[in-house]
């Protein structure tokens, strides 16, 4: 058919629409209307979107297969410089062709692609992820399965620099790798980032959950105001006032609040008491002797024969105990100083004691001279356990689904906590004692106060177990870590999530705040530490150790990150950059846990093997 004719059809179709009574232009409608199908398609649908109108057959469903590995294969022999962006795009790309295979009744194929490819170092990091993936085997468990409905319903956030996506794109094209192309514009939001950035969100491998806030919360991170402990009456109980400590108090205790200051009723504290007051008088004291610049001392204790049952342990805050959960459903309680752990006398034996000026506190414990307890009550590997700031109490979490408290000074169980549906894997105290806070299988974060058996806050948005918690120090927030690969922060008042941190690869196993309130941050499971700057929610620090990293710690003064590896290193860094990188060799090869006390002296814990 002739140029000429053409024309004489498209002016024929023209005329016949006008005289129709259509006065908008029949050729820009035709391509709106394929725009909008696609559109539709894609956000009324979960699933069956594209396949219901183009279901696979057997020739395009292989082709899944086909192209992955193609383009798998072209992104693990591209330069270093661009490997490890362009391998991002891999892990989503799996799940989508997945889903796809079984959404197209191709389970065969489908389970086959997930065992072939899952096993490449490129998507080492994604185990979990792969393994909850290939528990979908047909239709009916994909619709119920909340990791591929998340995947269907939100965009995999893939940072890469300007030339990387240049080079995927052209290789996309060049190969007509349209089945991986379909996936990208559809489900990967490719987010262009500077390719020398150190601190932007590399390797994301979770997604950004809608509960997030659109705009970010203001986060008072700073010390309360007016202080719970004031310098008047830190002056007034202290015999001795040196001018160097009233120095200092006067610079940790501001005459007027900063704006990121909480309100002192802002969250309900209990009134402080003589105890606490000696408590604030001795940290000021400590710090005093101190500088920012100043290297610590390092305590390393060994537990031997320990390896296999030791699960989680902790530090007092004076370093003079330390507590321990244990898989065989118990919680151990060491004295790390000369002081023996004395238990109380029975109420009739206390009865009879005649309390006169020959008495003393000594006569209302039993004798002996034990240097370690067991507290047993737990049905279930105990994952957690934490002291209180004053020694007097433990908190237990355990597999039992339960949150202990014990007394050390009679040894006993004194409340069980119970509201969590799951396994509960972390409990920690707040700075003042009158919260804890305790996350579980169940994906939530939970904040209880001693004298309530129930939960006063339920923090929800996860979309994993919630492994790790921690408090702010001005005890307005708590922290949580969750094997979703986010830490995020929640406000106590309003139990909203303020801030979310992205960028781990694989599951948080630490998570700490800094003193000062400023920063957070965390260890993950493939030797990965991350510091966030609360304020702003942007990364600050990142560093991949050589060893898998099992804890972190902040410095007095918050200036400094210590983080242990499984290799027996102890390394001290500047985490803002102003000063050298320290590495400190141990002995043992399993340490578990670091704590500072204020005179900068680092205690850390390591389970050892009997030789």
């Amino acid at each position: 058919m002739s140029g000429k004719a053409l024309g004489g059809a498209d002016d024929a179709l023209e005329s016949f629409v006008t005289r129709m009574g259509y006065t908008q232009d029949h050729k820009e409608k035709t391509v709106e209307n394929i725009g909008e199908c696609v559109l539709d398609l894609r956000t009324d649908q979960s699933f069956g979107g594209w396949n219901g109108l183009f279901p696979l057959t057997g020739e395009s469903a292989t082709m899944h297969e086909v192209q992955y590995a193609v383009l798998m294969n072209w992104a693990e022999n591209s330069l270093d410089i661009y490997r490890e962006e362009l391998q991002r795009v891999l892990f989503p790309l799996l799940v989508h062709s997945y889903i796809d295979l079984i959404d197209s009744n191709e389970e065969k194929r489908a389970v086959h692609m997930l065992h072939h490819f899952s096993r490449k170092h490129s998507l080492s990091s994604h185990e979990s992820e792969l393994l909850r993936l290939g528990s979908v085997l047909d239709k009916l468990q994909l619709k119920e399965n909340q990791f591929c409905l998340l995947f269907r319903r939100n965009k995999y956030i893939a940072p890469l620099s300007q030339h990387s996506f240049h080079l995927l794109v052209h290789f996309i094209q060049e190969n007509k790798l349209d089945l991986m192309q379909k996936i990208l514009n559809q489900f990967v939001d490719v987010r262009i980032v500077p390719q020398t950035s150190k601190t932007e969100e590399l390797g994301i491998a979770g997604l950004v959950a809608q509960s997030i806030p659109k705009e970010k919360e203001s986060v008072l991170w700073g010390g309360l105001y007016p202080p719970r402990v004031t310098e008047e009456e830190v002056c007034a109980y202290l015999s001795r006032n040196p001018s160097q400590l009233i120095s200092q108090l006067k610079t940790n205790i501001a005459d007027c609040p900063s704006e990121d200051s909480p309100a002192k009723d802002r969250v309900p504290l209990p009134k402080c008491n003589d105890a606490d007051i000696l408590r604030e008088a001795e940290k000021l004291r400590d710090l005093t002797q101190n500088t920012p610049s100043m290297l610590p001392s390092i305590c390393c204790y060994s537990l031997h024969a320990g390896e296999n049952s030791l699960v989680s342990l902790s530090f007092s805050r004076d370093c003079g105990l330390a507590v321990g959960g244990f898989q065989d459903s118990f919680v151990g309680v060491w004295s790390l100083e000369n002081a023996p752990l004395r238990k109380a006398r029975p109420s009739i034996e206390l009865a009879a004691i005649n309390l006169t000026e020959t008495a003393t506190v000594d006569d209302l414990f039993e004798d002996g001279d034990t240097r370690y307890r067991r507290l047993v009550g737990h049905r279930g590997p105990v994952y957690s356990a934490q002291l209180t700031e004053d020694n007097r109490f433990v908190f237990s979490s355990s597999q039992d689904s339960t949150v202990r408290l014990w007394s050390l000074f009679t040894f006993d169980q004194v409340c069980v906590y119970r509201g969590h549906q799951c396994p509960v894997w972390d409990v920690k105290v707040g700075p003042f004692g009158h919260y804890f806070v305790s996350g579980g299988a169940d994906r939530t974060a939970r904040l209880w106060t001693a004298d309530r058996t129930e939960a006063v806050r339920l923090f929800t948005g996860h979309v994993s177990d919630v492994d790790v918690v921690c408090f702010h120090p001005n005890s307005n927030y708590v922290g949580s870590g969750s094997s979703d690969k986010t830490c995020r922060l929640w406000d106590i008042q309003t139990g909203r999530c303020v801030r979310i941190f992205t960028g781990l690869k694989s599951g948080p196993n630490s998570l700490e705040i800094s003193p000062d309130g400023k920063y957070i941050a965390c260890s993950a499971e493939d030797g990965e530490v991350c510091v966030w700057e609360i304020g702003s929610g942007k990364k600050v620090f990142r560093v991949e150790a050589v060893a898998k990293v099992r804890c972190v710690a902040f410095s007095p003064r918050g200036s400094r990150l210590t983080y242990a590896t499984a290799s027996g290193d102890l390394v001290h860094c500047d985490f803002l950059g102003a000063g050298p990188e320290q590495n400190y060799k141990t002995r043992s090869r399993d340490i578990r846990t670091l704590h500072y006390v204020n005179s900068n002296l680092l205690s850390c814990f390591a389970v050892a093997d009997l030789c």
